[in-house]
């Protein structure tokens, strides 16, 4: 029992930035003109994040970061995502993907 409460803990912890850091990157973000530009040791997000805009802003991201060597995927996870939960993301968040599906089609 020790082992799986160990295992949990890290778990938590590798979580961490958790919402705080996403938060923060998501205001530098929508702000930004051109988010790859962006100072990435501003930027702090966790793996994995438990509710389902939580982890597509951090997909946005990650692709608006790089958009030619990871945007697709990561806007591949963000379409999968949306089909499979139905999910409805509000204006700004749609907007984000939008952005990140013309940067990803610009480097085709």
């Amino acid at each position: 029992m020790e082992d799986k409460l160990e295992i949990l803990y890290k778990m938590v912890e590798e979580g961490k930035p958790g919402l705080e850091g996403l938060n923060s990157a998501w205001n530098i973000c929508i702000e930004s003109d051109d988010f790859s530009k962006t100072d990435k040791s501003k930027i702090d997000l966790a793996t994995v994040y438990c509710d389902n805009i939580s982890q597509t802003k951090a997909w946005v991201m990650q692709g608006l970061m790089n958009p030619c060597k990871e945007g697709q995927i990561h806007l591949s996870k963000v379409d999968y995502l949306k089909q499979k939960e139905a999910v409805n993301y509000g204006e700004e968040l749609d907007y984000q993907v939008e952005l990140l599906r013309v940067n990803v089609g610009k480097c085709k």
